[in-house]
């Protein structure tokens, strides 16, 4: 079983929605590792916008927030420019 985590991003209406390099690094190993299966995105309106991630496992997306917080050295303004993210929904899914 796979574990699927949403996330929404809330900014100001017309601010490009940027994250740090440390992020972007770390998401791509995992990409490239194979411990997360899927990413899609959607634009809610102007200010919101839906991530939709899937890890190979529930023990890989919580190692995946352990490693994102060691990255980041605990400074959210590291991880992006947006001023609300919050994790909405996380279970358990099948993966094919």
């Amino acid at each position: 079983m796979a574990w699927q985590v949403k996330i929404k991003y809330t900014n100001t209406a017309g601010v490009t929605h940027k994250v740090g390099d440390d992020v972007k690094n770390l998401f791509n190993q995992y990409v490239q590792d194979g411990h997360i299966l899927s990413n899609t995105s959607e634009e809610i309106n102007d200010t919101e916008k839906l991530q939709t991630l899937v890890f190979a496992s529930e023990q890989k997306y919580t190692d995946y927030r352990n490693d994102l917080n060691t990255a980041i050295g605990g400074d959210a303004t590291k991880f992006s420019d947006d001023n609300s993210v919050e994790i909405i929904e996380q279970k358990e899914v099948t993966w094919e």
